[in-house]
């Protein structure tokens, strides 16, 4: 059966599908209502897929009084679409919003650093993930040190990546952000704790291996 078809963000024409699971819609017009109903389908199904946990920090080069951003302090923000995008380079990705506070800082500083949740910082990562709220409240009771970048580097996390900021990609109310990857730090193999990871609204940790059916153990 046919799938939808997209032209430039609007759904133009629509069908049904059977899978195993049932039937699935596919929306048939670009009306607000069919576009709400597709963007909650689509978060409903992206909750199905684990993501990784990092929080992201840097230092505002510049300030900006009317987004309540101070020239030199430090800022963070939790995303869960960090990802590898080539490991020649190396680089990395992930999103941010627009409008938010973070991209402001990034659009003016070159250096941010990429920070891996162990499974104890769970706290970290909600602290990190409030909008709205001043440095020193995203920073309470986090302990950091700051690099030659002058970009705080969170303690005790499983792995940092100090990046340079590559180029800024506009993704609708989103930007991509590319990142080169310039040092790693990682937590001792002795110390490595489970990574922190999000699915279905909540913060959970990762197994140590899945037994496949052919009987063989991956880890």
């Amino acid at each position: 059966m046919r799938s939808a078809i997209f032209d430039c963000g609007r759904v133009v024409s629509a069908s049904w599908r059977g899978t195993k699971m049932g039937m699935t819609r596919f929306f048939d017009n670009s009306t607000h209502a069919a576009q709400a109903e597709l963007w909650d389908h689509s978060k409903r199904c992206l909750r199905l897929l684990p993501s990784s946990v990092v929080v992201i920090t840097s230092a505002a080069t510049v300030g900006n009084s009317e987004i309540g951003v101070a020239a030199g302090e430090y800022r963070g923000v939790t995303v869960g679409s960090f990802t590898s995008v080539s490991a020649r380079g190396p680089l990395v990705s992930f999103n941010i919003k627009k409008h938010s506070k973070f991209h402001f800082v990034l659009e003016h500083s070159p250096v941010f650093a990429a920070h891996i949740m162990n499974e104890n910082q769970s706290h970290v990562a909600e602290q990190f993930a409030r909008a709205n709220v001043s440095s020193a409240e995203q920073f309470k009771d986090v302990s950091f040190r700051v690099d030659e970048h002058r970009v705080p580097l969170l303690d005790d996390c499983l792995g940092i990546m100090v990046c340079r900021v590559r180029s800024l990609f506009p993704a609708a109310d989103h930007s991509i952000v590319l990142g080169e990857v310039l040092d790693v730090h990682s937590a001792p193999t002795s110390d490595r704790r489970s990574p922190l990871v999000y699915f279905s609204r909540t913060y959970r940790l990762v197994s140590d291996h899945v037994v496949s059916k052919h009987g063989m153990v991956t880890n």
